[in-house]
């Protein structure tokens, strides 16, 4: 049974990526409110509904890990005790475990429906009825800004969700550890890191310092292309100079051995036409 530290982190990191995916659901819901009834948006998502909505996600959440939880640390770990991977993920924890973990594996796959793919339900249902009342909209800066709207959720939920799925709704026995690892550092490091620029970007004033940005990077790329282009024709300007000194110098040395001064003519205006 593993017990301390270990069992309190494999508790509070699976809450809190459950949490995540409870509260990307509950936002899809408010974007839909607030696209398909905005007339109605201000009652029906009152502060009072954003409170229970909040402390639903965050109950559900952490009594679902709590028995995830206890189910999985309370089996018995009578071999090696090293963890192939980085942290102590659920399904790496389980490959641990020296007694059938059916039971647990089945635990871990039905929390995963009602606070996994449920919420991913949610989410699909929201925005397909979320772009059918965009095509009814006449104008085209609306459809824009509902759109431009919900591009930074589906972009988080696109990462969350398709790793999660990917990570935990699939049987342990067809698991690859190595691709196992790499998912599950990109949902929980990689992701968190990119949520402030996902979310951010809606902001129009980090829109333009970031437009800014990249304008006088290019800029600066543009300056020194046309550099290094000036340098490599005055390079070569330089190059076709010394040649043709360097040429005329040795037609100068092997004039008296040409024989005449039709063959020293000529081998000078060959010089010069190279």
């Amino acid at each position: 049974m593993l017990t301390g530290p270990h069992a309190l982190y494999v508790k509070w990191s699976l809450s809190f990526g459950m949490i995540e995916y409870v509260l990307l659901g509950v936002m899809a819901y408010d974007r839909y409110v607030a696209i398909c009834h905005p007339l109605h948006y201000t009652v029906t998502m009152d502060r009072n509904t954003c409170v229970k909505l909040a402390a639903v996600s965050w109950c559900s959440s952490f009594l679902s890990a709590m028995s995830i939880c206890v189910l999985t640390l309370a089996l018995p770990y009578c071999g090696p005790n090293v963890l192939n991977h980085f942290f102590c993920e659920v399904p790496s924890v389980l490959r641990l475990a020296c007694t059938d973990t059916s039971l647990a594996e089945l635990v871990v796959f039905i929390f995963s429906i009602l606070l996994v793919f449920i919420p991913f339900l949610l989410i699909v249902v929201s925005y397909v009825r979320i772009l059918l009342s965009v095509q009814r909209m006449r104008s085209a800066s609306g459809r824009h800004k509902a759109l431009s709207t919900c591009a930074s959720h589906l972009t988080v939920v696109a990462l969350f969700y398709g790793t999660a799925i990917f990570m935990y709704m699939r049987p342990q026995s067809k698991s690859s550890r190595a691709g196992g690892k790499v998912i599950a550092v990109f949902y929980t490091v990689a992701t968190p890191m990119l949520n402030p620029l996902i979310y951010s970007l809606r902001n129009q004033d980090v829109k333009g310092a970031l437009k800014r940005a990249l304008a006088k990077q290019r800029k600066q790329v543009h300056k020194r292309m046309a550099g290094i282009t000036a340098e490599r024709e005055e390079f070569r300007r330089s190059s076709v100079d010394i040649s043709r000194r360097a040429v005329s110098m040795w037609a100068q040395v092997q004039a008296p051995k040409a024989g005449s001064d039709e063959d020293s003519l000529a081998l000078k205006h060959w010089v010069y036409q190279s």
